[in-house]
């Protein structure tokens, strides 16, 4: 299954690549994590997957694990 990733998505991506290889100090990891799409054809597939989190976030967000 194709998906897009929106160009605010694609900013948020390039954020999160940019503070872990930071932090980290290591481009690898980085890479690895953004890199990783797996959580994608997941969410294609399987849009209600993950645990609700009405009570502690907002309505009708869900969220799941994707890595330690």
């Amino acid at each position: 299954m194709a998906h897009r990733i929106a160009p605010q998505a694609e900013t948020e991506l390039d954020n999160i690549w940019d503070y872990v290889a930071k932090e980290s100090g290591n481009l690898e990891i980085a890479d690895r994590l953004i890199d990783s799409t797996e959580p994608f054809y997941l969410l294609a597939c399987h849009p209600h997957i993950g645990r609700h989190r009405d009570e502690d976030l907002r309505p009708g967000l869900r969220s799941f694990p994707v890595e330690n």
